[in-house]
Parts: C-alpha cells; sequence; structure tokens
C-alpha cells in the first residue's frame, strides 16, 4: 500500500528545486543552467503516449510522445505504460495532461507543486480537480489504471484530502 510523501520526503528523494522566482500565475523559474536540472531532468520518448492529445496546439507528429521527467520516476513511468499496453488499456488514455511543470500547488503562494519532481495527469477533463472521477465505462475512466500505477510506485490524487484530483498521479511511499 502507498501513501502520499511528505514534502521533506519529496526534497530527500528528488532534491531541492533550485527557484529563481516565482511569476504572478504561479509558475516558478528555475535556476538559469542549475546543476540539479542538468542532473535530474531527462527528456524521454513514450511509445505507448504518441498520438495522444495534450495541451497547446496539434503536437507535430515527430514530437508526440516525448516528456521531460525526473530521472529517477521514467523507468517506472515506462514500466507502467508497457503494462497498460500490454493489457490492452491504452484505449482509456485519452489526454495527457502533463508531467513536469514546475510551478506552485494551485492556490499556495510558497509550496511547490509535485509537478516540479515527478506528476503527472491524465485525462484532465473527465476527471476535473475536486469533482468525482470518470465512472467505469464512461469515456475518460482511469479507475482501471490506478492498481497499475500503484504497482509502479504512483499513487492517485483522489485520496487528497478535502479536494481529490482523479487525473493526478505522483511518486507515494510504501507503508
Amino acid at each position: 500500500m502507498l501513501r502520499f510523501m511528505t514534502d521533506e520526503e519529496v526534497v530527500e528523494e528528488f532534491g531541492v528545486i533550485p527557484v529563481e522566482r516565482i511569476e504572478p500565475n504561479g509558475a516558478i523559474i528555475l535556476k538559469y543552467g542549475h546543476r540539479w536540472g542538468r542532473d535530474n531532468i531527462l527528456k524521454v520518448f513514450i511509445p505507448q503516449l504518441k498520438g495522444v492529445k495534450t495541451y497547446g496546439e496539434p503536437s507535430r507528429d515527430e514530437m508526440s510522445g516525448f516528456l521531460w521527467g525526473h530521472k529517477k520516476v521514467l523507468p517506472r513511468f515506462h514500466a507502467a505504460f508497457k503494462e497498460i499496453e500490454e493489457l490492452n488499456l491504452l484505449s482509456l488514455v485519452i489526454f495527457w495532461g502533463g508531467g513536469l511543470n514546475p510551478r506552485l500547488i494551485r492556490g499556495s503562494k510558497t509550496r511547490l507543486s509535485r509537478h516540479c519532481w515527478d506528476a503527472f495527469d491524465l485525462n484532465p477533463q473527465q476527471n476535473p480537480l475536486g469533482g468525482e472521477p470518470a465512472k467505469e465505462g464512461e469515456i475518460g475512466c482511469l479507475l482501471p489504471l490506478i492498481p497499475i500505477f500503484e504497482k509502479h510506485g504512483f499513487i492517485n490524487g483522489g485520496g487528497f484530502t478535502g479536494r481529490p484530483d482523479w487525473m493526478h498521479f505522483e511518486t507515494g511511499i510504501e507503508v
């Protein structure tokens, strides 16, 4: 069974993110050229995400499936998506809501989002922040994927107290 990591455990696992400044919209700017980013953040190809829609302009085919992520998370991410493909569940992933995104937690003026290190979102339109998840059989339902991601060390944000976030997955810690 997994539990959510504390802020201290996240820093211990992934390191301190060197913040240059915080923008009015909550985005943070990493210190340009800082060693932490060079040593920890990689761009990888996830074949199972090729062709999956994402934010912004329509993806150019040659860029589809590429993402940036922390080197400690990417092997587990690859393994989870490989298993999802092997179980013929890829059709449940209809939108890649993003991974690495240096920003503050929504509504916070000081706490960094887990998207700075290891979190990712799937099918946000069908699984809105604070709302109910898409149900079994509905378009965008992620419920069958949660046990697979948990097996690979990711915990689902539907268990957040106060404001569930069913689209959200982040590294959990074994209890």
